[in-house]
C-alpha cells in the first residue's frame, strides 16, 4: 500500500494536498470507529443494554424518558452518567439525551413494545413539555 501511495503521490497532474487530507480524514473516522468498538466490548452488560434500549429514540429525549425505557436497568443514573462520561450518550444544550448512531449498537429483538412504551412515555411528557410533540398548525 505505502509503494502504491508513493507512485500516486509522486504522479503529476494531481491534487495531492486532497488526497492527503481524505486520507486523513478517513484514517481519523476509522480510528474513531475502532475506539468505539473497543470501548463497546468493555462495558459492563447492564450499560450496554442500556444503551440498546436508549436506541429507540431517534432524537434526543429527557433522561426521564430513557428512565422509562430502562426500567431493568440497575443503578441507571449511575449508568446514564457513565455513558455520558465516555461519550456514549450526546447531550444536548437542554439537557436532552441521545444515542450516537457511530455506535455499533442494535435494538433487542422483537422491539415492538419497546417502540409503543416510548411512543407513550412521549406522549406523556408531551403535556408537560410541548417541544417533544409537533405543534398543530392547522
Amino acid at each position: 500500500m505505502l509503494e502504491r501511495l508513493n507512485l500516486v503521490l509522486l504522479a503529476e497532474q494531481l491534487d495531492v494536498t486532497a488526497i492527503l487530507e481524505q486520507i486523513e480524514k478517513t484514517t481519523a473516522e476509522f480510528r474513531e470507529d475502532i475506539l468505539n468498538q473497543e470501548l463497546l466490548k468493555q462495558l459492563s452488560p447492564e450499560l450496554t443494554n442500556m444503551l440498546e434500549l436508549a436506541l429507540v429514540y431517534q432524537l434526543p429525549v429527557p433522561r426521564e424518558a430513557i428512565a422509562a425505557v430502562c426500567t431493568s436497568i440497575v443503578d441507571l443514573d449511575k449508568n446514564i452518567n457513565r455513558a455520558i462520561a465516555l461519550g456514549l450518550l450526546e447531550v444536548s444544550p437542554d439537557s436532552s439525551l441521545r444515542v450516537p448512531r457511530i455506535l455499533s449498537l442494535n435494538l433487542p429483538e422483537d422491539s415492538e413494545g419497546l417502540h409503543r412504551q416510548a411512543a407513550e412515555v412521549l406522549y406523556r411528557l408531551g403535556g408537560r413539555k410541548r417541544n417533544l410533540l409537533p405543534r398543530n398548525r392547522g
